[in-house]
């Protein structure tokens, strides 16, 4: 009888959580990335991809999350907010389960789940229409496991992870060589190293037939054009350490502090210290500038998962007493009070809606088979025809060379040399950017000065795309 009423509370929870995930989950998304995602599932869905004409895994960064949504897609669902509601529902399980395992009460643990999900932009990157929340769902389940010394479940998720984000590899790597080890068992490195291998291989050989590479290439292609690896050690380091400054408001940031004191303490807790150093070293060695971008997605996922431990083990070390289940509730109230999640979502609508109607106008205003150079590249293949070629290189590979060339060889001086090069080589006829990059890269002004004619046809509605109709006047006709 028990059991029964338990399973009958885990189904109506699980209910519920689906439903307030689905009504939290935007229908449409701003970042563009989620909409290469969705290109390249339909692609790999229909074997051709008219737009860029590259394999169905170039630039996308997880192959595990793109094979999800194309088969959410085969079965005619609203593919990315399933997949973001998934996610979210799964993370919030795994939060409230690592609470539980590591000994907080029922109560705390809702608590935790509450106070993560309010805390500064988490709710925006477990919605953002990309792997993200599936990371941040794999990476806190992985925690569970580990604490539990479960090896299978630890090396299944350890092989999984790096599927849904390559930078998160020392994350898996470390945690599955701590549960590993406590065995001191050759039995049990060899079931751990077959399992996670059956889980990985697959995939990265899946990868490799269609494109040509083992990884990803995105986070290769993105650091080629920002050029950031040449700057000086310190403003590197200056750069990576705002970034982290500025994961949660300052009136959230004490709490968060307080959570890393019992990662210094517990040994799972000073390998995930660890795994956060090494990741974000590397960051700010090649690329720091990407710990900023879109809501700090890629910082989220390294160091969150990390706090909530630290977060679950202090609630659970914790008096039993209502003054401090008192506590608990008046810092999530404070830190809900304070979070900037529902201050975006005007802003994320704004550009969903400018995203859309960029490609929307450039279907309506302009002949089929002319040619577009794109920074954003997602939703100009899912809501445009048109053929394109992606200067920064995620979706058009042949553009990796040349930033690698022009922009990363002169940390960014000659940046606009190689924009002309990608727009003569596509003979692109039309350019749509971010007026953000458009001054910040001085996009259009290079491409004048360097004989080519461009003039502006369309600005979106909130000002954030710009469409340019472009020609070169050394070509021929």
């Amino acid at each position: 009888m028990l059991a029964r009423n338990r399973t009958i509370l885990v189904a109506v929870v699980l209910a519920a959580g689906i439903s307030i995930a689905w009504r939290i989950t935007p229908p449409i998304f701003d970042l563009d990335d989620a909409y290469i995602s969705l290109h390249s599932a339909r692609t790999l869905l229909t074997g051709v991809d008219h737009v860029y004409g590259a394999p169905a895994f170039t630039g996308a960064t997880s192959p595990l999350y793109v094979a999800a949504l194309s088969l959410l897609l085969r079965c005619h669902l609203a593919a990315l907010r399933v997949a973001a509601v998934l996610g979210l529902v799964t993370f919030a399980a795994g939060i409230f389960r690592l609470a539980r395992t590591v000994g907080a009460s029922p109560v705390r643990s809702g608590m935790l789940v509450v106070l993560t999900l309010v805390s500064g932009f988490v709710l925006v990157n477990a919605t953002n229409g990309l792997e993200t929340g599936w990371a941040l769902a794999a990476a806190t389940w992985l925690l569970v496991f580990a604490v539990k010394g479960s090896v299978s479940r630890v090396a299944v998720l350890a092989g999984v992870i790096p599927l849904l984000r390559p930078d998160l590899v020392p994350f898996a790597a470390l945690v599955w060589i701590s549960v590993v080890a406590q065995r001191r068992s050759i039995k049990a490195v060899g079931l751990a190293c077959a399992i996670s291998i059956a889980v990985a291989v697959p995939f990265l050989v899946w990868v490799r037939v269609d494109t040509g590479a083992w990884i990803p290439q995105t986070m290769q292609a993105k650091a080629a054009w920002f050029a950031e690896a040449c700057n000086p050690w310190p403003a590197k380091l200056s750069v990576a350490s705002e970034a982290i400054r500025r994961l949660f408001g300052p009136e959230q940031l004490l709490v968060f502090i307080v959570a890393i004191v019992p990662l210094v303490r517990t040994r799972l807790g000073r390998i995930g210290l660890l795994s956060c150093v090494t990741t974000l070293l590397v960051y700010a060695t090649v690329f720091p500038g990407a710990l900023f971008h879109n809501y700090y997605r890629y910082t989220y996922a390294i160091v969150l998962p990390w706090l909530i431990y630290g977060g679950a083990e202090l609630l659970a070390q914790m008096p039993v007493s209502r003054a401090w289940d008192g506590l608990v509730v008046l810092i999530v109230t404070i830190v809900a009070a304070t979070s900037p999640n529902s201050k975006t979502a005007p802003i994320r609508r704004q550009t969903a809606i400018d995203l859309i109607g960029s490609a929307e106008w450039i279907q309506a205003h302009t002949d089929p088979g002319t040619k577009l150079m794109v920074h954003d590249a997602g939703a100009i293949s899912e809501f445009a025809s048109h053929p394109a070629v992606d200067m920064v290189g995620l979706k058009s590979p042949s553009s990796i060379p040349i930033n690698e060339r022009w922009t990363r060889g002169s940390c960014g001086r000659d940046r606009a040399e190689g924009v002309a090069t990608i727009a003569r080589m596509s003979r692109a006829d039309y350019l749509i950017v971010t007026p953000e990059w458009n001054n910040l890269f001085r996009l259009s002004t290079g491409l004048r000065e360097r004989g080519f004619d461009i003039d502006l046809l369309w600005t979106s509605p909130n000002q954030t795309y710009q469409i340019y109709r472009i020609k070169n006047r050394s070509a021929p006709g």
